[in-house]
């Protein structure tokens, strides 16, 4: 076993010298296997070793008599141990499964014991373990990756039997007189891979004697295919991005291998749980150009104006629109969160910024070219603009769009007006009709500012 081991610490470049490892420990044949071959490796390999065992409390005295074994065992061969008791019925979210939250839980507490040491995690897993995983996902209808069966190396977590079957394992526990504990529930058939293991692996045993070595290749071929296929689709979807979104013209597009799994990325990079059912909603928004997919309460994977993109439902600004009072050259109007800001300069002000400073510039405004009385407030349904520096005339509807700002954005956007419309957009600066063309005698300089701020320039 321990020519194994050493094989796949070499094979998946698991570790480094130096490094320290975390072995997870239930107390069980094959995690006690595990500690007892990285001890004996410890030198070659040039580690440091430690153990961590989770206490899921879910089998009352046998869970106890579980961490009292490892705590003996880590104490009689000099391994550094943390301990963690769980409450599962207090961490366990809505609609999860026992298994699936025990399993949550456990690596989450191995996590947070290797950021406290540093270094990687080592699980016992077996070849056996991966081979039942494999037939749990053809089972559960699976992709290629799930053919993959449990990788030898996720992140910092490695799997140094990942070429030992359990057979192998229980053995160089009798050859080294080691003792372990016995999980009850391994032994009962209530859970899937329960059945999986007593059921269906004798039977594939007995039709294909060679199963232990052909299945291994079907799942190193299919890890590494998957990886592969996976880092085309990263590309694929990092090509496809465009302001506020990813292009579904481009998505569309491609190969459907490459399609199914940008569909999967989306979902996975937007917070939402990677489903096949998913996955399949997504094709067919595609499919059909338009679309929301709401995945999370007020959360949704939307397609609207070719664009694919995650958008929050957030109630919309309460309506405002507030007039613009100067007194004594200034005039200052709080909406929607913010600050604006309005100052009446002279023209050798203006002639500064024009030098130093182009930003400004977009927020600068001949204030003899303004009519009658000036206003903040939301867009409004039919609200155009022809801004300085740019050819025609557009809606702020299509201003907005181009500029991929959600609904919630745009609702908070402040248009300064008066009595023929637009003048100013935040964000895109001054309308052609009140942008400085002549010396002026007044210019209006309009700065926006966070509410509770004095001094931070906006846009």
């Amino acid at each position: 076993m321990k020519t194994k081991v050493l094989k796949a610490v070499g094979e998946y470049a698991m570790l480094t010298r130096g490094d320290c490892v975390i072995a997870a420990v239930s107390g069980g044949a094959d995690s006690i296997a595990m500690l007892h071959c990285l001890l004996q490796l410890r030198e070659q390999l040039g580690i440091a070793l430690r153990a961590c065992h989770v206490n899921h409390c879910l089998r009352g005295e046998e869970s106890m008599r579980d961490e009292a074994f490892v705590r003996r065992i880590c104490r009689e061969w000099s391994i550094p141990l943390s301990v963690f008791r769980l409450s599962l019925e207090r961490q366990r979210l809505a609609g999860e499964s026992v298994e699936t939250a025990a399993r949550r839980c456990r690596y989450a507490c191995l996590e947070r014991c290797a950021g406290r040491f540093g270094g990687r995690i080592a699980t016992a897993h077996t070849l056996s373990d991966s081979m039942e995983t494999l037939f749990y996902n053809l089972m559960r209808g699976t992709g290629i990756k799930g053919l993959g069966g449990i990788p030898p190396v996720r992140g910092r977590i490695i799997r140094p039997l990942c070429l030992c079957t359990r057979a192998q394992v229980e053995r160089y526990c009798g050859e080294n007189s080691l003792s372990y504990v016995t999980d009850s529930t391994n032994l009962q058939d209530i859970y899937a891979r329960n059945r999986i293991r007593h059921q269906l692996i004798p039977v594939v045993a007995r039709l294909a004697p060679h199963s232990e070595k052909t299945i291994p290749r079907l799942m190193q071929t299919a890890r590494e295919d998957s990886e592969y296929l996976e880092e085309m689709a990263r590309q694929a979807l990092q090509s496809s991005r465009m302001p506020g979104g990813i292009c579904a013209r481009r998505l569309q597009e491609m190969p459907a291998a490459l399609r199914r799994r940008c569909a999967a990325l989306l979902l996975q990079e937007n917070g939402f749980t990677v489903s096949f059912e998913r996955t399949q909603e997504v094709l067919q928004m595609l499919s059909a150009g338009h679309g929301r997919l709401e995945y999370a309460p007020g959360r949704y994977l939307s397609l609207r104006d070719g664009r694919v993109f995650c958008e929050e439902r957030i109630e919309p600004e309460p309506a405002f629109c507030e007039p613009v009072r100067f007194s004594q050259g200034r005039a200052v109007v709080f909406a929607a969160g913010k600050r604006l800001e309005i100052q009446k300069v002279n023209y050798e002000f203006f002639k500064n910024l024009e030098k130093d400073s182009w930003m400004d510039l977009k927020n600068i405004l001949d204030y003899d070219r303004i009519t009658g009385t000036m206003q903040v407030r939301q867009r409004q349904a039919g609200d155009t603009i022809a801004l300085a520096g740019r050819n025609g005339t557009k809606s702020l509807k299509k201003l907005f769009h181009e500029a991929g700002l959600s609904l919630a954005q745009r609702s908070r956007r402040l248009v300064l007006c008066d009595s023929e419309g637009p003048v100013w957009l935040e964000g895109f600066g001054v309308s052609r009709r009140a942008a400085i063309k002549e010396p002026p005698r007044v210019c209006l300089l309009v700065r926006v500012l966070k509410a509770h701020s004095d001094n931070e320039n906006g846009i």
